[in-house]
């Protein structure tokens, strides 16, 4: 298939020949559809391959209007659809559905994929396991944890922008880009599937890399959560297999210093000590405590992963902290939050036999699977 770039924001009166002009409003959104943040944009910047079937470009009233140069200007929203069902390509990377320049809040724009919720999970499913050599049961469970989380998420966000971002904060996104068999496999056959709490509402799935033997409540990690369906299991050593299982990583003094510079302390350096505090029942560390030359204070262990990043502290499961010269040596057992489906965990228990349900029954003791 031949793709042809357009620019956008410079797109000529011969280009839009080729355009259809539609109706179709700019923040129309039916059922199970999702709106996903792929990047923030600058209206010279933005350029976008379609295919050779042609392409529509619509406001919410329904026109475009064009300048006397053939510019469109991107600060009123656009939306740009493939009028043969083909992928649109943004960064050399397809997706299904539609792109839309919408206004964020901060007042920047933002380019967001429109597209069916299932059609979502075939994408997410194909970034975030390995669906070329995983076992589909473990797949399954995913798929269903997946849509769990984005369906909890999408009544409080039905009038946002957008409902989710692409990385990590919510769940990896790639588009149609690693779309494969097993993935779509995966999801067609778990459709509609949710987990749900006691009360019959929709169970957030959280999910993460590796638990390193046992998850944690999801109140210990987010104590804003009312909801106490997500509890902490033993995975039976499941993960253990995993390369993130026990892991070690060395954080210069300094850099410790300005991260927590940045989390509000005031600390006069150089950092003294940086010793393991209070545990949660999965022996996860809740807080350290930190000494300097003029305080010393307890730190929340996950606001301080957050600013130093997953790949200084991978988990708060630390076992072990050593001082060598100008560093902390942080040792520390799987990755992630260790809340939910334990994706290292889920692989294992499909190559001993378990079925996807029975997965998520061990990982989401409180929650029922349903369909709706």
């Amino acid at each position: 298939m031949k793709e042809s770039p357009i620019s956008l924001n410079r797109l000529t009166a011969i280009c839009l020949s080729a355009v259809c002009l539609s109706a179709q409003p700019l923040n129309r959104c039916v059922a199970q559809e999702i709106r996903i943040l792929l990047d923030y944009i600058k209206s010279k910047d933005l350029a976008i391959e379609v295919p050779d079937g042609g392409f529509t470009v619509t406001r919410d009233e329904g026109r475009v209007e064009i300048d006397e140069e053939g510019t469109i200007g991107l600060e009123d929203g656009l939306i740009i659809r493939s009028n043969d069902g083909r992928h649109l390509y943004w960064h050399g990377k397809p997706y299904r559905g539609r792109l839309e320049i919408r206004k964020i809040g901060d007042g920047r724009l933002g380019l967001v994929n429109t597209l069916e919720l299932e059609d979502y999970l075939y994408g997410v499913l194909a970034s975030e396991m390995d669906t070329k050599t995983w076992p589909l049961e473990a797949l399954k469970a995913q798929a269903v944890v997946s849509r769990s989380y984005a369906r909890h998420a999408l009544p409080a966000t039905a009038n946002a922008p957008y409902q989710m971002g692409a990385d990590t904060k919510h769940q990896v996104y790639f588009g149609a880009a690693f779309e494969d068999k097993a993935a779509r496999g995966a999801v067609d056959a778990t459709r509609g599937e949710i987990l749900k709490d006691a009360r019959g509402g929709i169970l957030p799935g959280y999910f993460h890399s590796c638990c390193g033997g046992r998850t944690e409540d999801a109140r210990f990690v987010w104590s804003r959560l009312a909801s106490k369906d997500s509890l902490g299991v033993s995975d039976f050593g499941s993960c253990q297999t995993s390369p993130h299982y026990a892991w070690v990583t060395s954080i210069p003094v300094e850099d410790l210093g300005k991260a927590l510079v940045k989390l509000g302390y005031d600390f006069e350096p150089p950092i003294k000590s940086l010793l393991i505090g209070r545990l949660t029942k999965s022996m996860r560390v809740a807080s350290l405590k930190v000494i300097a030359q003029n305080n010393r204070a307890e730190v929340p262990t996950d606001k301080l992963r957050q600013v130093l990043g997953p790949n200084w502290i991978r988990s708060t499961k630390i076992t072990r902290i050593a001082r060598q010269d100008k560093r902390f040596v942080i040792y520390g057992k799987g990755w992630g939050h260790g809340v939910g489906l334990c994706q290292w965990g889920a692989k294992n228990m499909a190559e001993r036999g378990w079925d996807y349900e029975k997965i998520l029954r061990h990982y989401f003791p409180k929650a029922r699977l349903a369909k709706n």
